[in-house]
């Protein structure tokens, strides 16, 4: 009570929550034991903004736990009785913390508060689908424009997708989470050895409903999944997945020609992108996963992070790993890493996997005075990968490169390879050194991408036993490259790692933002078909003069026969497309 303004017994409104605990890793305790620090904090929303200095490690003892250890005030002591007789004796330092005033204005709850900005009575712009959605759901197969797909909530791994077309072609018969880890630092224990390998939560379960008009839009497709979990019987997760086709307000194509050659003219296509999104609330920390589809046969899977941050009791040696966020806590430094699975069939199951090495090449200059000129510019490199220890790569700033994935002899009429590409927009580098900790447990955080033979016995890179199981991992996902075996020619499957360094700041109070914390691999086409796919999409604009170079002509505007949007809900009387006739110079000019 001296210490904390409340108790754990006996304390009426003021009780201290034993709310949260981390797994002791035996490779950090150098212990074949089960151990677990438990923190303390104060029960109110939310409670991880609002620990203690005080944690007890609690270890494996027969069919019970004993408490082997306490963390108090930046020490640790071996029992309660020792912390007890050096409190007695006024021999013990007290690091006082008080009770948190609990109502809507405290810093840690969701309530909104601060000035109302401008106009803000006004409602959030939305999307709607004015003739109707472009896109069926069948089951668990889904139908968009040229793409079609299956898709699912695994109990252990998370949503999932197979056999993912375009057009008829396969891209991939899989593509799907395999885990998320989490990795603190700091001068506590309890953020020192908080090593997160979620997994062990089953990722299934933690799918909860989602809300419209915040988790996706009003208008999106619900639809629920079942989690078997740690009960006999299934359980369902009402909107577990949402489907919507969202218009991103970016242009996907668009050019202005002002030229007596080539004539004035305006053509562009908007982005719409059918996305397939769940989220996964694990502890503190919610996790966005998207599968989205373009019109330009482009697929892209994408993470979002947002929550609470798993804030620490301020101490002056955990400067060294945090900022102070408020007046009791520091938020403390963390990795969040995600890797997934994308077992690509293009063209077939026998596939390669090449790199496109984009170097610095310096020959003569023929066309410089200078005596002995030289010329420097870049070049591409083809290097097809013969085995899978070519493929386990390292991401280097200094040797930029195209990862490519394609079926020998499947070419076009200029003999190039009918390819895709694999984009990725977040790579992170893992700071642990192999071997070290827990690192064994994730050591396929060790690459950014790795291309290795399909097998039965690898269909996954973790498991739900991977935080605990240390010292002898039951996936050791190093075994899956150690053997060298072949990727020439075979069916692939390649795993990719997304991170995204953390260091807390106060503006992620009360909880994290999605902005900056986007991760995401993409499928390109490369080579694969003649043009852009979505030249056929009827949706694109062009606007042309009547006549060649004459502005006087009147300009053209070419739909396609689609009606504009702004007809079925007219927002504005000022239409550009009602004025261009009249004054051409809106688009074109002299």
């Amino acid at each position: 009570m001296a210490a904390f303004g409340a108790r754990l017994k006996n304390c009426g409104v003021r009780c201290l929550g034993l709310k949260y605990l981390n797994s002791f890793s035996p490779a950090s305790s150098g212990e074949k034991k089960r151990k677990f620090w438990y923190w303390f904090h104060y029960p109110v929303e939310y409670f991880l903004l609002h620990p203690v200095d005080f944690a007890v490690l609690l270890t494996s003892h027969d069919d019970s736990f004993i408490i082997e250890c306490i963390w108090y005030a930046g020490r640790k002591y071996h029992s309660l009785n020792s912390l007890l007789d050096l409190y007695m004796q006024n021999r013990l330092p007290l690091n006082i913390s008080t009770f948190p005033h609990d109502d809507s204005s405290i810093f840690s709850k969701l309530y909104r508060r601060g000035k109302t900005p401008s106009l803000s009575e006004k409602r959030d712009p939305v999307q709607f689908y004015p003739d109707g959605q472009r896109y069926t759901i069948t089951y668990r197969h889904i139908e968009y424009m040229e793409w079609s797909f299956d898709f699912r909530l695994s109990t252990s791994y998370g949503p999932q997708i197979y056999d993912v077309r375009f057009r008829g072609n396969r891209i991939a018969y899989e593509i799907g989470l395999q885990e998320i880890s989490v990795y603190y630092s700091g001068d506590s224990p309890q953020q020192r050895f908080s090593d997160f390998i979620d997994s062990a939560e089953l990722f299934g379960s933690k799918a909860k409903g989602l809300v419209p008009g915040v988790d996706c839009p009003e208008l999106s497709t619900f639809v629920g999944a079942f989690n078997i979990g740690t009960s006999l019987q299934p359980t369902e997760i009402i909107n577990a997945f949402c489907v919507f086709e969202w218009n991103t307000g970016e242009p996907l194509r668009r050019h202005y020609s002002k030229s007596k050659y080539a004539s004035n003219f305006f053509e562009g296509l908007q982005t719409t992108v059918l996305i397939l999104r769940t989220i996964l609330t694990i502890s503190n920390y919610d996790y966005i996963i998207d599968f989205r589809f373009n019109q330009n046969g482009v697929m892209e899977t994408k993470a979002f992070s947002t929550g609470y941050i798993l804030a620490n009791a301020y101490a002056e040696d955990e400067k060294r790993y945090a900022f102070q966020l408020h007046n009791q806590i520091v938020g403390n430094y963390h990795l969040h890493l995600f890797h997934f699975k994308a077992d690509l069939d293009i063209g077939g199951t026998s596939n390669r996997y090449e790199t496109l090495d984009i170097t610095a090449h310096t020959e003569e200059n023929p066309f410089s005075s200078k005596e002995n000129a030289t010329d420097t510019q870049g070049q591409i490199k083809r290097t097809l990968k013969q085995a899978e220890s070519d493929a386990a790569y390292h991401y280097e700033f200094e040797q930029p490169k195209y990862h490519i994935f394609y079926r020998q002899n499947n070419t076009d009429k200029y003999g190039n390879n009918k390819a895709y590409r694999l984009l990725v927009h977040g790579f992170a580098k893992q700071i642990l050194p192999p071997g070290v900790d827990k690192e064994p447990s994730v050591s396929w955080s060790r690459y950014q991408t790795a291309v290795t033979r399909r097998k039965e016995t690898e269909r996954h890179s973790s498991t739900l036993y991977a935080m605990f199981d240390t010292l002898d991992p039951v996936v050791n996902f190093t075994s899956f490259i150690s053997d060298n075996e072949s990727i020439v020619d075979e069916d692939l499957v390649t795993w990719i790692t997304l991170g995204v360094h953390h260091i807390p700041h106060t503006e992620d109070l009360p909880i994290v933002t999605t902005p900056g914390m986007a991760l995401s691999f993409l499928l390109q086409p490369f080579n694969f078909f003649p043009e852009d796919p979505a030249m056929t999409s009827p949706n694109a604009i062009r606007l042309e003069l009547n006549k060649k170079n004459d502005l006087s002509s009147g300009v053209k505007v070419e739909r396609y026969g689609q009606s504009p949007t702004i007809d079925t809900c007219r927002v504005s009387s000022n239409n550009f497309f009602d004025v261009i006739n009249e004054d051409y110079s809106v688009i074109f000019t002299d």
